[in-house]
């Protein structure tokens, strides 16, 4: 029988296993593997924004259109409340908006539920007639009349920046807030489905408190 001499056997057992490069490309390759694996997994995953079960904190908002009184953090207690920050300088708020008006008639004359409209600027509102004449064109272009509020010094936007990630508002973005003053969904930015999202989500408010 014919043996392979230990020099030849030690390079054939390398060809085999690779050697330790070998080892280490497929450590790697395994590794690489298990994070696509893993983020795959993430992305099919619900993810839950951090504002979720949260208070919404301070709010000072004034009347501006289709609205008379203002609106403080006090008024959510007892209803479910949509809220929604928009301006008619941003092309998704623009898009959003006729979908968010007609979950508002939707909802109309139910008494359980409300629809807050905060149109905005860039920055502080300093000049709320020009901010008011600006957001009553553009809902009547639409045949829309949501009580919509102005946040003259920004702060209801500060607080409400202070639980999505980042710190800070993007526009559009609508909060679901339950009967308890609680934030129970967040929808950031434009996407076909999110106006749908939010009204189930009220539907299912509404139905768990009438269990």
């Amino acid at each position: 029988m014919n043996q392979v001499p230990e020099q030849d056997a030690v390079a054939f057992r390398g060809k085999g296993s690779g050697g330790p490069h070998g080892l280490l490309v497929l450590a790697f390759v395994g590794v690489g593997m298990l994070a696509g694996i893993l983020f795959l997994a993430w992305l099919g995953s619900p993810r839950t924004e951090p504002a979720i079960g949260k208070p919404v904190g301070r709010l000072d908002l004034r009347p501006l259109v289709y609205a008379d009184q203002p609106f403080s953090e006090q008024d959510l207690t007892g209803k479910i409340t949509v809220l929604h920050f928009w301006g008619t300088w941003c092309p998704p708020c623009l898009l959003e908006f006729p979908e968010f008006a007609k979950v508002a008639r939707e909802f109309k004359g139910n008494a359980q539920v409300q629809f807050v409209s905060v149109s905005t600027t860039q920055g502080p509102e300093y000049k709320l007639e020009a901010l008011a004449a600006a957001t009553r064109e553009f809902m009547e272009q639409h045949g829309a009349d949501v009580p919509t509020y102005a946040d003259p010094a920004g702060m209801s936007r500060i607080q409400i920046g202070l639980l999505l990630p980042g710190g800070a508002l993007p526009y559009p973005c609508t909060f679901v807030v339950d009967q308890h003053g609680l934030v129970a969904g967040v929808w950031i930015g434009f996407t076909p489905e999110g106006m749908h999202e939010m009204a189930t989500k009220v539907k299912s408010l509404l139905e768990s408190d009438r269990k």
